[in-house]
């Protein structure tokens, strides 16, 4: 029996292209905060949906006031807003804050369902973690709840350890994590 392979350098088999990597680019939101704010929205009631009591989760911080005026809590010098764009489309977004000279925080990290498990959450990290360190911040903080199993296991995985409570946050189940940058 004669084997036959395709010659066409351009042919992709079905397989090898399912399995592709999709390019992951990290965009700053400063100048256009429009899919950051949208992103985060999305994020509130993706939380409902998800089971997350979201009156909960954002207790203590008054939402609006931060989404109509994003650049003032993650305005440069101090912090960052990024848009993670997966083929073309707004996957998610995280927002980076000072909390003091040496210590910063992950706020807002969200990937859509569908960019789940894609790396998406990975790549917004890495961004927030080199910025940080080019800002000068020895360590990154970050608040989360225990029900959002998925992001503490990403978390930990990424060398974020439990620590107590820094930032005041009212929410009793709320887990506090630092990494060293």
């Amino acid at each position: 029996m004669e084997k036959r392979t395709n010659t066409d350098p351009a042919a992709i088999s079905p397989e090898v292209e399912k399995h592709a990597r999709h390019v992951i680019e990290i965009v700053p939101a400063h100048d256009d905060p429009q899919d950051f704010v949208g992103l985060v929205r999305e994020y509130t009631e993706q939380a409902r949906r998800d089971g997350v009591d979201a009156e909960e989760l954002f207790a203590s911080q008054d939402l609006d006031a931060e989404l109509s005026d994003v650049g003032r809590k993650y305005g440069m010098p101090y912090g960052r807003m990024y848009v993670a764009i997966e083929d073309g489309h707004p996957a998610g977004c995280a927002a980076l804050t000072k909390n003091d000279d040496e210590h910063c925080e992950v706020k807002r990290l969200y990937v859509r369902p569908e960019y789940r498990g894609q790396g998406v959450s990975r790549a917004l990290l890495d961004r927030a973690c080199e910025d940080a360190r080019d800002i000068g911040y020895k360590h990154m903080r970050l608040d989360t709840l225990p029900s959002m199993k998925s992001a503490v296991r990403l978390y930990e995985r990424y060398g974020f350890h439990e620590i107590g409570n820094y930032n005041g946050n009212p929410v009793k189940s709320a887990i506090f994590l630092e990494k060293d940058l």
